[in-house]
């Protein structure tokens, strides 16, 4: 029996200061080429791609965050 190979561990990177975050909004950051949109909800940090499959569009980031049915959403 193979053992499977062993995945790298993920690097993290410091996009901003946490103070840059405004409450319950989001920014945009650019990694390695690639938009990744940030949001800031109570204390917590969630980190999703900025495109929007709907639009078509990388705006993700400037969108409400908000609350369906107990789920966080962007809208």
């Amino acid at each position: 029996m193979k053992a499977a190979p062993i995945k790298p561990a993920p690097k993290w990177f410091r996009a901003c200061s946490l103070e840059e975050i405004y409450r319950e909004s989001g920014v945009c950051i650019d990694l390695s080429g690639r938009q990744i949109a940030i949001f800031r909800v109570d204390e917590w940090i969630y980190a999703i791609d900025n495109f929007d499959p709907a639009s078509k569009v990388n705006v993700l980031s400037r969108g409400i965050v908000g609350d369906v049915g107990g789920e966080l959403v962007v809208a």
